[in-house]
């Protein structure tokens, strides 16, 4: 009752002559901030709420007034989300711009081949979430589930990309944008040629993610995949070394640049040196070209690569080729050194 009177009296006020001049002054004289000013409305927050901050942040004067005026116009409709505010707004500015629901994004880029862990650390970097938080949603069994991905976790299926997300999102929000467009990605195509090679869905993703992680050089990817296709093929172990360093994050949280021989002999379900097959899942997140390129190898004969020290590798079909491959790469490094 008390609230409807105030608003009365404040119409009343405004209708006079006097009052109405005061009015026009207020809504229409510019704010004091002389920088563009933030302001985070929550879920749920009401007009008389938001006006406070706004002048808590020196964002408008008479905050009763401004809640007042949201009133008397039915103005009183917030969307949760953090919005800039230009230097010198005008009260009246500044209400457009909290009912306008076009809060604050910031840009994030995801590259290819990062781990779930790298990708969350960029984030969290980037201000737009907690790292710790993504991890247990990306480990979630029934988050992965309504998202409709084979599991058990996100990893492999944030798609890298640019992306533009609002402050203060839950994760859930974070990882299904990105997941999503992994789904957009991973085309009915893709799935379909991945079971003419004999791969399921999430092999096709955990082939992908290790192509991914061995060239950077797209033209590559399909004979890097033709390689993976003939061991498997011949029941050979993949002995891929991406699989050796995700083994070691797994188990110790980090890879301090070095792989070891007790990396290699490591017993660890993704230690492509110790086991046969795929590994159980991916290993960081593959881009376009990889997911196409774990479907559509080339009809190469090769079944080693050894880099050569600028990007690239030299591809083999004998072990006594790959030695000597091997070991013209390690004349190059020495010859660095």
């Amino acid at each position: 009752m008390k609230k409807v009177i105030i608003l009365l009296l404040f119409m009343i006020i405004a209708v006079t002559a006097g009052g109405w001049y005061t009015i026009i002054n207020y809504l229409s004289g510019p704010g004091k901030n002389e920088k563009p000013a933030y302001i985070t409305i929550k879920n749920g927050m009401s007009m008389n709420s938001a006006a406070e901050a706004l002048a808590r942040e020196g964002i408008i004067d008479h905050p009763t007034w401004f809640y007042y005026y949201a009133r008397a116009t039915k103005q009183t409709t917030l969307k949760a989300g953090e919005y800039e505010i230009p230097p010198h707004a005008t009260p009246e500015q500044v209400l457009k711009i909290l009912l306008s629901g076009q809060v604050v994004q910031l840009s994030v880029t995801i590259p290819e081949g990062l781990n779930s862990f790298e990708i969350f650390k960029i984030i969290e970097d980037a201000g737009l979430g907690n790292a710790r938080d993504l991890q247990k949603e990306c480990e979630s069994k029934a988050f992965i589930a309504a998202m409709e991905l084979p599991g058990p976790t996100c990893e492999g299926y944030l798609f890298p990309e640019t992306y533009r997300f609002a402050r203060h999102l839950p994760a859930k929000t974070l990882l299904s944008g990105m997941m999503n467009l992994f789904k957009k990605n991973f085309t009915k195509e893709i799935e379909s040629a991945g079971a003419k090679v004999g791969l399921s869905p999430r092999e096709i993703v955990t082939l992908a993610s290790i192509i991914q992680k061995e060239t950077g050089i797209d033209s590559e990817m399909p004979h890097i995949s033709s390689v993976f296709h003939n061991r498997l093929a011949k029941n050979m172990r993949l002995e891929t070394d991406p699989t050796v360093i995700y083994a070691e994050i797994l188990d110790t949280g980090r890879f301090d640049g070095d792989i070891s021989y007790s990396d290699l002999r490591r017993e660890h379900p993704y230690n492509t040196y110790k086991n046969t097959g795929l590994p159980p899942g991916p290993i960081a997140s593959p881009g376009k070209k990889a997911l196409d390129a774990a479907v559509h190898p080339d009809n190469g004969r090769d079944l080693f690569f050894v880099a050569t020290g600028d990007g690239g590798h030299e591809f083999c079909p004998t072990y006594d080729c790959h030695l000597k491959a091997t070991e013209r790469y390690l004349r190059k490094l020495r010859g660095k050194k």
